[in-house]
């Protein structure tokens, strides 16, 4: 199976290659709770993916970083936080939004991946498949360049922030840091924590987002 599809809820082990055996183990499924459950018991959740749902407030006007609030039903508030990814919430308009609840010293929050309006029901989590060395494998990710000259590397951030080094791209692609890619590939074992693969890419292409970082980093 893709990432490129996309699945709202997945049980299914995923054999990861370099990862703890209790994580590969781990299914990744969000489970839909409302605003008002998390608040009413955050130790509950904390750690769970989830996706809920209500208004959304902003705290001022970032381009590529979510801030504000969640309003449920019941004018509960969860704050909300976290890198865009490839969709941006429009303000005080309803929508689900994705990602693990967290907890600091403001109290529960929801550590944001992505999300959707309300009426866009076309659009779900996206999905990593098992990363089993030598496997093709198709991952929806945000390039990222980290390190500097002569010392640079590329990644694959996935929607869910798990990391994959590019090995080798395409002789013709330009990579540009803050794309969103849809790039198929060989998996490589190996890499050097958070890293949880290697890939070495064959086809890419660039999907819609919020476009490449300044200076392309």
């Amino acid at each position: 199976m893709e990432v490129g599809q996309r699945l709202l809820a997945l049980a299914l082990p995923c054999l990861l290659v370099g990862i703890p055996d209790a994580a590969q183990r781990a299914p990744l499924l969000y489970r839909r709770v409302s605003v008002e459950r998390i608040l009413a018991a955050p130790q509950r959740y904390v750690g769970t993916l989830v996706l809920t749902s209500g208004r959304y407030e902003p705290v001022g006007e970032p381009r590529r970083f979510v801030e504000g609030i969640i309003v449920g039903p019941s004018g509960a508030r969860l704050r909300v936080m976290g890198p865009v990814f490839d969709w941006i919430p429009q303000a005080l308009s309803r929508v689900e939004m994705w990602g693990r609840v967290q907890h600091d010293h403001l109290g529960p929050y929801l550590e944001f991946f992505n999300g959707r309006s309300a009426n866009q029901t076309d659009r779900r989590p996206y999905v990593m498949p098992p990363l089993i060395h030598g496997s093709t494998v198709t991952l929806v990710a945000k390039l990222r360049q980290v390190g500097s000259d002569p010392f640079v590397h590329w990644i694959l951030e996935t929607e869910d922030r798990r990391t994959v080094e590019v090995l080798v791209f395409p002789p013709e692609f330009q990579p540009l840091g803050g794309l969103i890619v849809e790039a198929t590939g060989v998996v490589r074992s190996g890499g050097i924590p958070p890293v949880i693969a290697g890939l070495r890419i064959e086809r890419i292409k660039v999907l819609p987002g919020p476009g490449p970082l300044p200076l392309g980093g």
